[in-house]
């Protein structure tokens, strides 16, 4: 397999190993690779094309086997069948930049960048196909309604197909810029308000966001609710304290991540401040959001030294 074609930056993101298993189990060493679609609007329809990798959550044995660089997984959802690629795990994303494992239930979830209006949460299922191109988040696009592709916007669900919806969503700002970035189900002991429930942040403004994923039905979605950030007891919005503007619009370029003990932090492409969310002091009553301190651990880029 050959991954290529990338002409709008929906490239390849993340790839990891499923961490929550131990030998023994058929998952283990077996490497996901998320593939974007390859080109705005997805005009070449890789999202639903079974027999090309883009627009895909790839999965692989990485390990040499004789003269093979690598191999399939056998229990890959679609080895066997003819016309589809065998790397294939699950079909119909735009852009699955990142996705991460619940430490303690082993739940995989994939954060998919949508385009002109839907940022979506999904819960990775081998074999499932969200919709992307005919979907994005839990509408419906201009191709499934047959329209050119110059549309980019969203109608209302065209039911049936089989599609798996997000388990949450989030639309984008008064039409302007927004782009899903990492996330994890938060297992530390930093911010107990938090325990167990999925932390989300946006990339443009930075803005974060939580549910719980226990509060959804059968293949519904949780209700999101928003995560307010304070730095030296005053509350904040990272595009403000650490936003720049560019050809596209203001923004901070935010990253959430954490650390082997399941803490979270948020790095800053704008700076490269990385920050430690920890527990802030909440006044009562708190109905809409919880508050979360930001503080900061040091630079990523240093100046070196005279000499």
């Amino acid at each position: 397999m050959q991954i290529g074609g990338y002409s709008d930056g929906h490239s390849n993101g993340l790839i990891a190993f499923n961490p929550t298993v131990a030998p023994g189990n058929p998952d283990y060493g077996n490497l996901y690779i998320g593939s974007g679609d390859g080109h705005f609007n997805d005009l070449d329809q890789n999202g639903q094309n079974p027999g090309v990798p883009q627009g895909k959550m790839l999965r692989i044995d990485p390990l040499q086997a004789d003269a093979l660089a690598y191999t399939v997984p056998a229990d890959n959802p679609f080895v066997g069948k003819p016309g589809t690629l065998p790397e294939i795990w699950a079909t119909g994303l735009r852009y699955p930049q990142s996705f991460s494992w619940d430490r303690l239930t082993g739940t995989m979830y994939i954060n998919d960048l949508g385009q002109a209006a839907i940022e979506e949460v999904d819960v990775g299922a081998v074999g499932a196909n969200y919709g992307w191109s005919k979907r994005e988040g839990t509408f419906s696009t201009g191709y499934a309604y047959g329209l050119s592709s110059n549309d980019q916007n969203i109608y209302p669900l065209v039911p049936g197909n089989g599609y798996t919806d997000p388990i949450a969503e989030y639309e984008h700002p008064n039409g302007g810029f927004a782009a899903i970035g990492s996330g994890f189900a938060y297992r530390g002991t930093a911010i107990p308000a938090l325990y167990g429930v999925y932390v989300l942040e946006d990339i443009v403004s930075g803005n974060a966001f939580y549910f719980d994923p226990t509060a959804a039905p059968p293949g519904g979605q949780a209700p999101l609710h928003s995560l307010g950030f304070t730095i030296g007891g005053a509350q904040v919005r990272l595009d403000d304290q650490f936003g720049y503007d560019n050809y596209y619009s203001h923004r901070v370029d935010a990253r959430l991540s954490e650390d082997g003990d399941g803490e979270l932090y948020v790095l800053l492409k704008s700076t490269g401040n990385v920050l430690r969310l920890e527990a802030a002091s909440v006044p009562e009553p708190v109905t809409l959001a919880l508050l979360g301190t930001l503080v900061p651990l040091g630079m990523i880029l240093r100046r070196r030294g005279p000499g």
